[in-house]
């Protein structure tokens, strides 16, 4: 019974602060320029849909 209720252990990660001049920037916000091309069906969802595609494409 124990086992089937078992959960994983939480586990915190530190990370060094690379400052605001840091060569590697922000994986946060890169944008691909070509990841806005062939979406255009996400226009021609159904309704129950068009919430998840909202989250995807910004108009």
């Amino acid at each position: 019974k124990d086992k089937e209720h078992k959960h994983s252990e939480d586990y915190v990660h530190s990370y060094n602060y690379e400052g605001k001049e840091s060569v590697a920037g922000s994986v946060g916000c890169y944008r691909d320029p070509q990841e806005e091309e062939g979406f255009e069906f996400l226009d021609h969802l159904e309704p129950k849909f068009r919430t998840l595609a909202k989250t995807r494409v910004k108009k």
